[in-house]
């Protein structure tokens, strides 16, 4: 009883076989493939087990992703240290410089809010500034944004609808801005005068600018080769001594263009020339227009216009409260002389600033019929080339439509009469 009965051969599972039929020697070779398909079966356990170890919920798929990452980038911790301590030391030094120059600017535009409200006292705009809604006092600056602001003044005879002033200082608070307007050679400070004059002032079109912008400006305003030609600067600009501090090579190249032969008796007013002698090397643009301006949102409305745009840091003897109150005193007095100059000016020169007119209004209409014919054509081509890929039972349909289209044409001209 205590003894095991051995086990029975027959119970014991018989090695796999497989029957081999040689040909050659017309032999059959009986060879064991139980070793093969053991180890078959052992390799396909460890695929289903790593198959669900990976599907297994307890290890979630980020963490073997990050896991997997960690492997293959093995980061240096003291480079990624050094980079962390460089991005804060840039980020600290953009934030300092972002405060200082926003409080730099704050400074500009203040005090050179309080110098037009000064200058615009002095030349009697009763209404100046803006009203403020929510602190319900009266300010002298709109601003937009922290390198932008606007200043307003109205109510004064020969300026029926105001003075705007538009104020441009260097982005200082920030660096980027810096470096792209480094690079550009963009003014630091500016300031654009913007008054639309009386409408029923005759048609007269005057430029003075810098020669190096004369193509952008020209660019932006049509006018200017519409109808102007250029002519020689008045010589009250154009023979000026050198101020102290400045050489031949900074001082820029003015040039003078208008559509009138009698434009520089406005400008020789003694006031007016005395004035932009003394902004020679501020002025930047002195435009009068009666084609209005599409490039400030301020002048839209207006055909007949002064611009003046003036830097406040290229003068090496004026102050920005000095050229501030030139600057206004300057568009003022053009706007009173220009009435008085309207009365006066040469019949002849008129006639043709008037012809003038008249062709490049001829000009453009015929511009327009140009580019409406153009697009007209090609809406054409456009179709017939949908046509060409329509079936030919479309295309019956189609050729039915324009029949009876041109009989009804026909009909209605009295040419051929159709009876039903």
């Amino acid at each position: 009883a205590g003894t095991q009965k051995p086990k029975d051969a027959s119970s014991q599972k018989a090695p796999k076989a497989a029957v081999v039929n040689d040909d050659d020697d017309d032999e059959i070779r009986v060879e064991d493939i139980s070793t093969a398909s053991g180890e078959k079966a052992g390799l396909d356990d460890v695929a289903a087990s790593q198959t669900k170890a990976n599907k297994s919920p307890n290890v979630p798929f980020t963490a073997e992703w990050l896991k997997t990452l960690q492997s293959v980038h093995d980061f240096d911790e003291g480079s990624l240290f050094v980079t962390e301590v460089v991005l804060m030391v840039f980020a600290m030094v953009y934030t300092i410089l972002h405060l200082i120059g926003r409080f730099a600017n704050d400074k500009v535009m203040r005090d050179l809010g309080n110098a037009m409200v000064l200058a615009a006292q002095k030349h009697d705009f009763p209404h100046i500034g803006v009203q403020d809604i929510e602190e319900m006092q009266r300010k002298p600056l709109f601003k937009d944004g922290a390198d932008f602001a606007y200043f307003y003044a109205t109510g004064r005879s020969n300026a029926p609808f105001g003075l705007t002033i538009g104020i441009s200082t260097y982005p200082r608070h920030d660096l980027f801005g810096m470096l792209k307007s480094s690079m550009f050679k963009v003014a630091k400070d500016s300031l654009r005068v913007i008054m639309p004059l009386d409408p029923r002032l005759q048609p007269l079109v005057i430029l003075i600018c810098r020669e190096q912008d004369l193509p952008s400006y020209r660019k932006a305003h049509p006018d200017i080769d519409l109808l102007c030609d250029r002519y020689p600067l008045p010589s009250f600009l154009s023979k000026l001594p050198l101020p102290a501090g400045l050489s031949e090579d900074n001082r820029s190249d003015l040039v003078f263009a208008t559509d009138s032969s009698d434009a520089t008796t406005l400008l020789q007013v003694e006031k007016i020339s005395s004035i932009l002698v003394k902004l020679r090397d501020s002025l930047a643009v002195l435009h009068i227009t009666d084609q209005g301006s599409k490039v400030d949102l301020q002048s839209m409305e207006y055909k007949k216009l002064l611009l003046v745009t003036v830097d406040l840091s290229s003068s090496p003897h004026l102050s920005r409260e000095e050229i501030v109150d030139l600057t206004m005193t300057l568009a003022v007095s053009i706007a009173d002389a220009a009435v008085k100059f309207d009365s006066i000016r040469n019949p002849m020169a008129l006639e043709r600033v008037k012809a003038l007119r008249k062709k490049a209004e001829e000009e453009s209409l015929k511009e327009v019929d140009k580019k409406r014919k153009a697009e007209a054509a090609e809406k054409k081509q456009e179709k017939r080339e949908g046509e060409k890929n329509l079936d030919p039972e479309e295309q019956a349909k189609l050729e039915e439509k324009r029949r009876k289209k041109e009989l009804r044409k026909r009909q209605s001209s009295g040419a051929v009469k159709i009876l039903r």
